[in-house]
């Protein structure tokens, strides 16, 4: 008779062991290994494993009645929160949030730009903390990694919330300068910023802390990078993990793998290749894995609900107020015979796919030249629409990617009230910056780089954005949209993307449009959808090489 142990050595994962000398029969062994083709669970010498996230799963229960163990609890009881000590109430969908938070074992919260992710797990953190603190577990802080424009949205937070007392009592870490950062043990919280991660964990672990949060986690998807191993270094130490996004991928799912990875733990969504092959219906295609469509959609989305929580505005009832948004053509001028000389000398099919596949350093010099020509040839068209919008009594942001380009914006629009923001002025003045712009009470452009304020940063009094560079991913330009469209915008919004017609641009809209029907498969689409019917004619059951020719000819029909 097979004797099984049952452990629960964490909220992550299953554990059932059996004796050495016993031999499973064939209908154990046949339930373990279709169970084991799941992605996060796998069978060793003589136990079987599976993650907290595939236990609901049809082939996991089957292969532990096979094997006599009991079945893991249907949900988790988690650290209940006091709600009433809060010095702010909290929205409904914030207080789910914070239940959500607190019944995982470590979660991605995603919900859409603008809903008070901030709040949701600063209040789950807290209550973790507390709970720790009041009970047998370890006491320890909670340490919040994110980007350096993060760092005072945090502290205004904490202080909304009553959490925190004073703005000293958050211990900001944002230099690798020992001499000049001002660390203070026994902090209940820490904010680290991602490229000092590495340096300042080895302190921070001796203080033990209880919740590790990654603010703006999109930034963390290439789990390569050195911000990446660090963050999941950290993560590994603690015992809650909370992961902010309100873009959480631009066009697959595999860029969730390492995400879900540092907040569920490791080996929790199996190996990454594991991943694609299971959900991305990847294949080799003799220079290693190339991602298809998606597959096991349903298996994915069970997985995901207890791991994953995405909402929208229109899903949790907010009364928000209307979004739309425009493409507004424009030609090359003068500047289309060097564009089209440029465009000639490389494959068009090439670069396209490159696009696709969001594999472009092969054609990131051909790519930067066709976009800065691109760049300056919509100025006179996005000037006229900034005058427009100052004509109209109101204010307007402007995104653009590179310094030279806000410069001449800023240039071009003449003597109006207007803001300049780039990537070379320190945060401070950013800071500054934003808060003159939310505080006129004229019409007045604001002229950015995207790497400057398209996250954490609140723009509301304006309703009109303008992208003036249309980029190849999906995140960027969202985020930058979002900072418009906000809670406590009371005026319907709108976000005009300039597209400089037969150019790059065109080539890359119907790309977008592709890996946005990808996500929608998934019910991961973000909440405005883009549409770009006026230049794309692509079909969901087209192939991958079918919409290359598409976004081709779509290009050649301008």
């Amino acid at each position: 008779m097979l004797r099984v142990r049952t452990l629960y050595p964490s909220r992550g994962w299953l554990h059932v062991l059996w004796s050495k000398d016993h031999e499973l029969s064939q209908s154990q062994q046949a339930a373990i290994d279709a169970a084991c083709a799941i992605p996060g669970c796998r069978q060793l010498a003589n136990k079987f494993e599976a993650s907290y996230t595939t236990w609901m799963l049809p082939e996991v229960h089957r292969a532990l009645t096979a094997l006599g163990a009991p079945l893991p609890p249907t949900s988790l009881s988690g650290f209940l929160p006091d709600l009433r000590k809060l010095a702010r109430p909290l929205f409904e969908h914030q207080d789910s949030g914070v239940h959500f938070l607190l019944a995982s074992n470590g979660a991605v919260l995603a919900d859409g730009m603008g809903l008070g992710k901030t709040t949701v797990a600063a209040v789950a953190a807290e209550a973790v903390r507390l709970a720790a603190l009041a009970g047998s577990a370890r006491r320890g802080p909670v340490v919040i990694v994110g980007t350096r424009a993060t760092r005072n949205v945090w502290r205004s937070e904490l202080l909304a919330l009553g959490i925190l007392k004073t703005a000293e009592e958050l211990c900001v870490l944002e230099s690798i300068d020992l001499h000049n950062t001002c660390f203070v043990r026994g902090s209940a919280w820490y904010f680290c910023h991602f490229d000092v991660l590495k340096y300042w964990w080895s302190r921070l672990y001796g203080e033990h802390p209880v919740v590790l949060i990654v603010d703006e986690a999109h930034y963390i998807r290439n789990g390569r990078a050195q911000r990446s191993k660090a963050t999941q270094l950290a993560a590994a130490g603690t015992l809650q993990r909370f992961l902010l996004t309100g873009t959480p991928l631009d066009s697959k799912p595999s860029e969730l793998w390492f995400p879900l990875t540092v907040a569920c733990g490791r080996y929790t969504w199996g190996s990454p290749n594991e991943f694609r092959v299971r959900y991305c219906g990847a294949t080799r295609n003799g220079f290693g894995l190339q991602d298809n469509a998606v597959t096991n959609v349903e298996e994915l989305k069970q997985r995901l609900a207890v791991a994953y929580l995405r909402r929208t505005c229109d899903e949790v009832g907010l009364d928000m107020p209307l979004f739309t948004r425009q493409m507004q053509s424009c030609d090359l001028g003068a500047f289309k015979a060097e564009h089209d000389a440029l465009l000639a000398s490389v494959d068009i099919k090439t670069l396209v796919r490159s696009l696709a596949c969001g594999m472009v350093a092969q054609a990131l010099p051909v790519l930067t030249e066709l976009r800065k020509l691109t760049s300056l040839a919509k100025i006179p068209a996005t000037v006229e629409q900034v005058h427009t919008a100052l004509e109209q009594n109101e204010s307007i942001v402007v995104f653009a990617w590179t310094r030279e380009t806000v410069s001449k914006l800023y240039s071009a629009v003449g003597r109006i009230d207007k803001i300049k923001v780039d990537g070379s002025q320190p945060q401070a003045q950013r800071d500054d910056a934003v808060r003159v712009f939310q505080a006129s009470k004229t019409p007045t452009a604001l002229f950015a780089t995207y790497g400057a304020l398209r996250e954490a940063v609140t723009l509301h009094q304006s309703r009109l954005v303008l992208l003036h560079d249309l980029g190849y991913t999906v995140s960027e330009l969202l985020q930058a949209e979002k900072r418009v469209h906000r809670l406590g915008q009371r005026r319907a919004c709108l976000a005009t993307w300039m597209l400089a017609e037969h150019s790059v641009d065109t080539l890359i809209a119907p790309i977008l449009q592709r890996k946005l029907s990808m996500l929608g498969d998934l019910g991961l689409a973000p909440e405005h959808e883009i549409d770009l019917s006026q230049i794309d004619g692509t079909s969901p059951s087209e192939t991958f090489e079918q919409q290359i020719e598409r976004a081709i000819d779509v290009w050649r029909s301008f």
